[in-house]
């Protein structure tokens, strides 16, 4: 049975969240899109909705009762995008073992505060470090060189306009992208904890987990697809003027 979300009654309530999308599911996976505001794990310091309590109080688990559901992998609570889900334990050791081998490719879209003032290129770009755990809770921190218990990271990233990039990668850590993209000055917007100077009108982050693709290898049941992508939140197009096409023409 999904682990139970304990919410302090006591603390300010989130403005209204919008319900996740079902992109995807059949007897092995489950994909949604997650808006924000939503936490992918159960939590007792937050007073966020558990995605993971919802989707099984809706049915959408696998096994006799519908209630077995596994997350795959995590999305900070205030960003948004796809998110996968295993209905059975098969699925599970499978995803997660494609997952650790980094054979999953995953594409991010970010709106930025600022506009990009100079750029070196308007190709790909790396950025890479060592992440640690910060000394503020919830927070990691950026390093120049490996420490111990600090982990190697990297992403790619491309300027799509003077405010929105794509970034691409096939790991995964707390934090990663936000802490990476701050410690440039690629702020994200909405994102206090690193570096943007004014929180967005819902509190969300403005980085969406656009895409996943996953390797043909991989033998689900009657899974036939191994690329999924979702749409971008409705309210970019309120605060920043940006709509799904514009993506995909990024794309094409």
């Amino acid at each position: 049975l999904a682990p139970t979300c304990r919410v302090n009654a006591m603390m300010a309530p989130l403005l209204r969240l919008l319900r996740p999308t079902v992109l995807f599911t059949n007897n092995h996976l489950l994909v949604i899109n997650k808006p924000p505001g939503w936490s992918s794990m159960p939590t007792k310091s937050e007073p966020v909705k558990c995605l993971l309590q919802y989707l099984t109080s809706k049915g959408l688990g696998g096994g006799s009762k519908k209630t077995f559901l596994i997350p795959l992998h995590r999305i900070d609570q205030p960003c948004s995008g796809i998110m996968f889900f295993a209905k059975t334990s098969k699925a599970a050791s499978r995803v997660t073992k494609i997952w650790k081998r980094r054979l999953v490719e995953k594409c991010y879209y970010c709106v930025l505060e600022n506009s990009i003032q100079q750029r070196s290129s308007d190709g790909w770009q790396v950025l890479n470090g060592w992440i640690s755990q910060g000394r503020s809770k919830g927070t990691v921190k950026l390093l120049s060189k490996e420490q111990q218990n600090a982990r190697y990271i990297w992403i790619d990233w491309r300027p799509i306009s003077d405010r929105l990039i794509e970034v691409r990668t096939k790991i995964g850590a707390k934090h990663m992208i936000r802490a990476l993209l701050g410690s440039e000055g690629l702020f994200i917007a909405g994102d206090l904890r690193y570096g943007a100077r004014k929180g967005l009108p819902d509190r969300s982050v403005a980085l969406h987990a656009y895409s996943v693709a996953l390797p043909n290898s991989l033998k689900l049941g009657d899974l036939k697809q191994n690329y999924f992508e979702s749409s971008i939140p409705r309210h970019w197009y309120k605060y920043f003027n940006i709509k799904h096409n514009d993506l995909y023409n990024s794309r094409h």
